[in-house]
């Protein structure tokens, strides 16, 4: 454990530690609040690093054209095909709401017939009266943010022209960045440099596993709803792909649409009950053979220490917080063993 504990100047390293994750901190959140291209491109670039370090006898610079065209024509694909098929079926939906809500209705109002001593009709009708009120909000809401969606085609395909660009010179000259971020620091960085490749190889790990995890939901969903009719397929398995990146709270949230929009389709039918079973099925699959297996056991949080996570970060930045709450959790994790690696080194101990 030498390499990680100097008598010396441990004190100094701990404060450069300190300061150098804030200042990461800070930046991140700059970053995805005020400058989303920079962010978008620093993590494309974090993922495809590895490909573009692949030896080739055309050299570094050559895998990095190669690799950022082939994500450029991703990217032009999804963007003229998939993205503009998802808005649609959002539109859809959100015209269908009322529909929806009024089916659900005629059914709750049904159970005042077979339990009136629990369920009574002036609960039931305040409870509509509130329901309608916000569903007519997130209605107006939801047309407004798609409507203000059109405008913004001019940034959208400046995002696509700088995004690229600025994932070409960080891959390019990845070497030079780390370099200069390293010479900012003092002489005697050993430890801050260590807990930055431990936390290199964990997010390394966790993104990349929670992408292809993503992938491979967002494909089993929509062959299951696809495969018994369900509508808005496309946008219900897109969103149970977007919900592995919320432990826990994501699947609750990501089944609601998928059981109302059963119901309204189908009503308390055959294929509801089965397609609810195949959903739960699904999440099972996904939760304990799925990610077990992508993590390898490589990463270990307990349930209820990503759920304080994500309450935590989501009441300190709302929805990026929810977002990359087991990230930073991860980050914390991280300091915290190698600390504790440090007292019980400085104590004899190991």
């Amino acid at each position: 454990m030498k390499w990680l504990f100097d008598e010396h100047n441990t004190m100094q390293a701990y404060v450069v530690l300190m300061g150098a994750l804030l200042l990461t901190t800070g930046l991140i959140y700059i970053s995805i609040t005020q400058l989303p291209a920079l962010m978008i491109a620093g993590v494309m670039a974090y993922l495809i690093s590895p490909l573009v370090g692949i030896p080739s006898p055309w050299g570094r610079t050559f895998n990095c054209i190669l690799f950022v065209l082939a994500l450029l024509c991703v990217m032009i694909f999804l963007l003229t095909t998939l993205v503009p098929f998802i808005g649609l079926q959002a539109l859809e939906l959100i015209k269908e709401i009322p529909q929806i809500w009024t089916s659900i209705q005629s059914s709750i109002f049904e159970l005042t017939d077979h339990f009136p001593s629990y369920i009574s009709t002036e609960q039931l009708h305040q409870a509509r009266l509130h329901l309608n009120s916000v569903l007519a909000h997130s209605s107006q809401s939801g047309l407004s943010i798609l409507l203000n969606i059109l405008p913004s085609i001019i940034s959208l395909i400046s995002y696509l022209l700088l995004v690229p660009l600025l994932i070409f010179l960080f891959l390019k000259d990845h070497q030079m960045i780390i370099q200069w971020f390293q010479s900012l620091l003092p002489r005697h960085h050993v430890l801050t440099l260590n807990v930055f490749k431990r936390i290199n190889i964990q997010l390394g790990h966790y993104i990349r596993a929670k992408l292809l995890e993503s992938i491979i939901t967002t494909v089993l969903g929509f062959i299951l709803y696809a495969s018994m009719g369900l509508k808005y397929a496309v946008l219900l398995s897109f969103g149970l792909g977007l919900s592995v990146f919320i432990p826990i709270v994501g699947a609750v949230l990501a089944t609601i649409p998928v059981l109302l929009i059963a119901y309204w389709q189908w009503g308390f039918a055959h294929s509801f009950y089965l397609l609810s079973v195949l959903q739960v099925l699904l999440l099972i699959l996904e939760g304990n053979l799925l990610a077990p297996w992508l993590f390898s056991k490589t990463i270990h949080l307990h349930p209820a220490a990503a759920l304080v996570a994500i309450l935590y970060f989501g009441g300190l930045w709302g929805f990026w917080g929810v977002f990359f709450a087991i990230p930073l959790t991860l980050i914390g994790m991280t300091l915290l063993n190698l600390w504790r690696e440090t007292i019980h080194h400085s104590n004899g101990l190991v």
